[in-house]
Order: C-alpha cells, then structure tokens, then sequence
C-alpha cells in the first residue's frame, strides 16, 4: 500500500453521512462559534495521538482485531465485554449507513422504489467491498478526500449568511475543547478495529507517518466544514443536514457534487463498519457475508433517525468508555518498555519514548 493509503482508509471510515451532511461539525463545533476551533484542534490532536498508540500496540502485540488486542492488554474478560459492544456499535453503524445511502437514492434517483433499491445496492456494496483488502478502503478515501475538498472550498466561496442567533456564555464555550475529546472518542471507536489491523503490519516509523497524515486530512476537513458553517451563522443552525442545505445554493451541479460525496462518504464508513465486525466475530467468509448482509437489513430497517439518535450515542459511550481503559493500560504498562527492542535507533529518542505504549 501507498504512503498515507492506511490514513486514507481510517478517513475513509471516519467521514460517514454525519460528517459529509454536515450535522457533526454542526453538534461538535460550530455552536460554539470561533471557540469552536479549540474543539477542532482537540479533535485532531487527539486522534492523531491515540491512533498512533493504538496501531503500535496492536503491532506489538501482534493483534489485528480490536478483541484481540483488548486480550491481550486487559484480559479474557474484559475482552469478551468488548468484542460484544465493539460487534454491536459496528452493527449499528452499518445499519445507519445502509438506511442513509437508501434515503440519498430516494432523494436523487427517479425511479419507483428508489429507496429499496438503494437499501439493496448498499448492502451488495457494503458486503462486496468488506471482503476486499485494505487498500480498497484506502482507494475510496482516495476518491473521498478531493471531493470533500472541492465542496468545502465551494461552499465557503458562497455569501455570508449572517451572524450566529443564540449568543454563547463563557461557560459553553469552555465546553468546546471537550466536545473536540468526546468527537474524537468517538471516531476513534469507529476505527478500532482498522487500526489494530493496520498496525499489526506498520513499523514504528511507518505507524506514526500514517497518524500523521490522518491527523492532518482529518484537520482540514474539519477546518473547511468549521468555517463555511460559521460564514453562513443563523442560515445553518436551524437545519438537520446543514451542507446540504448550503449545497442547494450552488444549484444542480453544487448538489450532485454534495450528493456525490455524501454517496462514498457512506459506502466507505458502511464498508469499514462490516469490515471490522468480520475481524470482530472471526467467522468463515460465507458466515461473515451472510451475518453482515443480515447486520445492514435488520439495523438498517430502524432507520437512519432512530440509530443515530437513540442507539448510538449509549454504543459510542460505551465503546468510549473501553477505549479510555485501553489507552490508560496501553500507557501504563511497564512490561511493553521491554518488547520493542531497537525503536530509538530507528526514529530517535521521541520516537522511541512513544514506542513503548
């Protein structure tokens, strides 16, 4: 795989239809106002940080499922509580990827039944393209990133909306760093399971790069997104898909390049969500398919609105709460200062302190 193709596929996985519809940056951000740029900056920085602690213990470890390397840092049982909500948060956001790519067919293709059809598509395309390798994960952050770019610029080219309605106190806009940490936390849920899988094939030196990277696209998108919702103020805050409400102002082509992205941005998360609970449960290939097909039609059947707005977010803490655990071991334990033998020869001194999470 390419350099930076590992940080294209966890981008990828990260920019699903929240991001690319705009209602993420919206909740996480942009209703601080600038503060919200203090959230921005935490996001990254801790993404960045904690993707690269965990791909270097997974590589260490030599554990390439999330499980996997729950085991083999806090023990059989935990591991088990882990694997079951790891497995269920996935499900879950196959379910809402497959219910959003459905909704996006309905809104854009004329013809009967597009929404089924496009429940269908999803679910061919999620089980398909979860059997391939990561580099096809990586092929469509590859396509993903440049659209994303081009509405982003395109959006922020267009006037002003206005000034933000609701003023904010000092107190709310303290809670802005930490909205960042929770948007993070998330994420970083998400890709657990791509990043115990790419780590365990990364060197030290090739781990941080891909962090890296990630840390940086994951910024720019954020700051674009961050800066068109705060140019356009109170014409946004009142709306469920903020960008492409904006979108619509820069007519039919605007609006296919918004339709577009929305598109792979949900193939790709779908893709990775399936991938990650084939890694999780360790079944046969025909098992796996039949499980993930039977994941998308089941979840998906809740609806995009119901998934997101009830069962994930008590998933996501929860998967959050496992990861905080995790991190705090990873770093805490002593025993990993001997099992990574010659790191500071490789990328010196900083480099080795890291290596030994």
């Amino acid at each position: 795989m390419r350099r930076g193709g590992v940080a294209l596929a966890l981008l990828g996985a990260i920019v699903g239809a929240g991001f690319a519809s705009g209602s993420e940056v919206l909740c996480f951000f942009s209703r601080f106002g600038a503060a919200g740029w203090l959230g921005v900056l935490t996001a990254c920085a801790l993404t960045g940080a904690c993707a690269y602690v965990m791909m270097r213990a997974a590589g260490v470890r030599g554990a390439a499922s999330f499980p996997a390397l729950y085991r083999a840092a806090c023990g059989p049982w935990l591991a088990r509580a882990a694997a079951v909500l790891y497995g269920a948060l996935m499900a879950m956001s196959a379910g809402a990827m497959t219910a959003a790519f459905a909704e996006l067919a309905a809104l854009t293709l004329p013809i009967r039944d597009a929404y089924a059809a496009g429940f269908a598509l999803a679910i061919l395309l999620g089980v398909v393209c979860s059997r391939r390798d990561l580099a096809l994960l990586s092929g469509l952050g590859r396509a993903l990133l440049p659209l994303l770019l081009a509405l982003l610029v395109l959006l922020l080219s267009l006037e002003g909306g206005g000034e933000p309605r609701v003023r904010l106190t000092g107190t709310a806009r303290a809670c802005a760093p930490a909205f960042g940490a929770l948007y993070a936390a998330m994420n970083l849920g998400m890709i657990s399971g791509l990043l115990c899988e790419a780590g365990a094939r990364l060197t030290a030196r090739e781990s941080a790069r891909e962090a890296a990277w990630l840390c940086a696209m994951l910024l720019a998108l954020l700051a674009l997104a961050h800066a068109a919702l705060l140019r356009h103020g109170d014409s946004v805050e009142r709306s469920a898909l903020p960008l492409i409400a904006l979108s619509m102002r820069l007519g039919t082509p605007g609006y296919a390049l918004c339709a577009a992205a929305l598109a792979l941005s949900v193939l790709s998360t779908l893709a990775a969500s399936l991938r990650a609970l084939r890694s999780t449960l360790a079944l046969p290939q025909g098992m796996g398919d039949a499980l993930c097909a039977g994941c998308c039609a089941v979840c998906g059947a809740l609806g995009f609105e119901r998934l997101v707005g009830r069962c994930y977010p008590l998933l996501g803490c929860a998967c959050a709460a496992l990861l905080l655990a995790l991190c705090i071991r990873l770093l805490t334990d002593r025993r990993e200062r001997m099992r990574v033998p010659g790191a500071e020869s490789e990328s010196g001194p900083f480099q080795s302190r890291l290596d030994r999470v």
